[in-house]
């Protein structure tokens, strides 16, 4: 079983992604996420402010979607 909290995948600086440094206080225990955007980078802000939310998870756990033929797999931003 996959915990929320364990990132799906590891984002690594690119020349060819835009790699954006968040500055998360909600997230990762305070320290710096990287995102894939500057739009992730700005919902990120927005989460922040959200006094609704009390953390949330950059790249969050892969989940199979079963369907009748196959079964998918879908990785949320």
């Amino acid at each position: 079983m996959l915990e929320m909290n364990i990132p799906a995948r590891k984002l690594k600086m690119s020349a060819v992604k835009n790699i954006v440094r968040f500055p998360a206080i909600k997230a990762n225990g305070g320290k710096t996420i990287l995102v894939e955007s500057i739009l992730e980078s700005k919902y990120c802000l927005h989460l922040e402010f959200d006094s609704t939310v009390e953390t949330y998870i950059p790249q969050p756990r892969t989940f199979a979607i079963p369907s009748e033929s196959e079964e998918n797999r879908y990785t949320p931003d």
